[in-house]
């Protein structure tokens, strides 16, 4: 749809020059790369997703880290929200779509595990409840299901296998690790968290 790709951090290529002058401006310190992503736009660059590059991109599995490294991305998130929030809507009235996607759409959205087991968890909450309710409850199982199809539709046919299931029986735990840490994001985008690795490769 011609909207820019978002900049997740690894396998980023850009030219030199124009990440340069970037870096010149910039002060941030967590989330440089959401504020990388707006300032291509105003600069009339996009970002393109290509899908035919393997990245190599060790995921923490430190449950500390995971944390920390969560913290700091969600606190960026929320932070580049309100920084961006009156000149995304001002974009948006001036036609320029793809800056209001990526300053506020893509910003104001939960983290895709939060969304998914709060939506689960208000199903099932609401179920006793369903004829009571003054709107459809069918509403809720089906919004529920949508989401489980496209989320899975997003993973990669290689990657369904037996790893695939044990890692899904960690997602009930991770789930509350993640909500428990909307209430302590504060300032975590002004401190550098560092993200530590467990495997040291040389680069071939």
């Amino acid at each position: 749809v011609g909207l820019s790709s978002s900049i997740s951090g690894s396998g980023l290529i850009v030219d030199f020059n124009l990440l340069k002058n970037y870096l010149q401006t910039t002060n941030a310190v967590g989330g440089f790369d959401r504020e990388l992503e707006l300032y291509l736009l105003k600069h009339g660059a996009k970002v393109h997703y290509y899908n035919g590059v393997y990245v190599k991109d060790e995921k923490v599995t430190d449950a500390h880290a995971f944390q920390g490294q969560r913290r700091r991305w969600i606190s960026s998130q929320y932070f580049y929200l309100w920084k961006y929030l009156v000149p995304g809507v001002a974009a948006l009235f001036r036609g320029d779509f793809a800056f209001f996607n990526s300053a506020v759409l893509r910003n104001v959205q939960l983290p895709r595990l939060i969304n998914f087991g709060l939506l689960a968890a208000v199903t099932i909450v609401l179920f006793p409840f369903r004829n009571y309710l003054l709107f459809d409850y069918s509403w809720w199982p089906y919004l529920l299901l949508l989401n489980l199809i496209f989320t899975f539709a997003a993973v990669p046919r290689a990657y369904y296998s037996s790893k695939l299931i044990d890692s899904m029986k960690e997602l009930p735990s991770i789930f509350f690790k993640m909500l428990f840490l909307l209430f302590r994001i504060r300032g975590a985008n002004k401190t550098f968290i560092h993200t530590p690795h467990t495997i040291n490769e040389p680069v071939r």
